[in-house]
């Protein structure tokens, strides 16, 4: 009677055992999706991110791009501005000049008025 307590005992183990084996076995199942639907979606993740960073250095590069080309017209305009001023400083200076050599002209037309009328 023992020997088929013992026996009884040992079926209901295995069955028990089984049964935990088998409960166990979902679970791992189940984390197993659940680790698959996370690497997927850290994978994704990653893709996403690494998409952005190269679009913002697309960005950034367009930005320098756009700057130098600011820089360039910047100093062209400098340039062309400093030329412009450059030459109605040699019209002032002449118009100076000239009007200089016309004062000294009526100078010497008004002397030259009096000298006559003396």
């Amino acid at each position: 009677m023992l020997g088929i307590v013992i026996t009884g005992l040992a079926i209901v183990g295995a069955f028990i055992t089984a049964l935990q084996w088998s409960n166990l076995d979902n679970r791992i199942q189940a984390f197993d999706a659940e680790m698959r639907k996370t690497k997927g979606t850290i994978e994704e993740t990653k893709i996403t991110i690494k998409e952005t960073i190269e679009e913002m250095e697309g960005g950034y590069k367009i930005q320098e791009e756009n700057i130098s080309k600011h820089e360039k017209i910047t100093s062209d305009l400098v340039n062309e501005y400093k030329n412009i001023l450059k030459k109605e400083a040699e019209r002032d200076k002449r118009e100076r000049e000239y009007t200089e050599s016309i004062n000294d002209l009526i100078d010497r037309i008004v002397k030259l008025q009096e000298k006559a009328i003396q």
